[in-house]
């Protein structure tokens, strides 16, 4: 007997979609997991990007407290792998409304 195997426990979004989210008023908190060096660099091509929040994920213990595990969360790092390792981790810990942006900053043309 085989089971199909389920998908992660948080959603995936393209920069496209993560646009149309922000235009259509969906309240959303954007985390940036990428360290100072790499913030430097730039951030994503939306109007909506200021209102990111920088949170290293160098720093994740002095700052997931304080993540409201109900709201919708969109985790962004430089190429991906760090955000949805994150996406998984916070998964596991009871977060519901999870987002991993496909490609990350760089994948988006950001950065």
């Amino acid at each position: 007997m085989s089971h199909a195997q389920a998908g992660p426990p948080y959603g995936r979004l393209s920069l496209s979609q993560l646009a149309a989210r922000i235009d259509g008023g969906s309240p959303l908190l954007i985390v940036d997991l990428r360290e100072p060096h790499e913030w430097g660099q730039g951030g994503l091509p939306l109007s909506a990007w200021s209102a990111a929040r920088h949170l290293p994920l160098s720093e994740l213990r002095s700052w997931w407290p304080s993540l409201d595990p109900e709201q919708d969360l969109v985790l962004v790092c430089q190429r991906g792998n760090r955000s949805r390792a994150l996406c998984q981790a916070l998964a596991a810990a009871g977060f519901a409304r999870l987002w991993d942006l496909e490609g990350g900053v760089e994948g988006c043309g950001g950065g």
